[in-house]
């Protein structure tokens, strides 16, 4: 049997940005066990989907330097990252889980009416083509805030 002390030495710690990793090197099997990070509900948003072009972006669609989609942040916008939001609502960095879609961060924000018609409670994500923008439609879905565990 080991003692404690020899079970702590055994033992090597890494805390990768997604949670702590406990990697245990007694014995010839490794273990790894990932913490999820924290979220915190934040309740139901209608969410709805937007790619880059001139049906969805209007007069932004043609404002693409090298090419590049560029977010209202300054980002480039990004297949299975980018998520516009109210700024004031979801502050620009933010990570959220969208029920169904997993994680975004808020790199975008909809037009001003969008947001009051809402009343802050829209998210627009961004998908690669329109017709997968398309296929999403618009749904009204459960929404949490990814803690990253920094503190402000």
């Amino acid at each position: 049997m080991l003692s404690v002390a020899a079970m702590a030495a055994a033992m090597a710690w890494t805390v990768p940005a997604t949670g702590p990793t406990i990697i245990s090197t007694m014995g010839p099997e490794i273990e790894t066990k990932q913490e999820d990070p924290e979220k915190t509900y934040i309740g139901q948003f209608t969410v709805t989907a937007y790619c880059s072009c001139e049906i969805c972006c209007g007069k932004w669609a043609n404002k693409r330097p090298n090419g590049i989609i560029y977010t209202a942040s300054g980002a480039e916008a990004k297949n299975g990252e980018t998520v516009g939001a109210a700024w004031d609502v979801l502050p620009v960095g933010t990570r959220i889980e969208i029920d169904g879609l997993g994680e975004r961060i808020v790199q975008d924000k909809p037009a001003d009416w969008i947001v009051e018609r809402y009343e802050g409670r829209i998210l627009d994500v961004y998908f690669g083509s329109h017709e997968a923008a398309l296929e999403y439609g618009k749904h009204t879905v459960d929404v949490w805030i990814i803690e990253d565990g920094k503190e402000e």
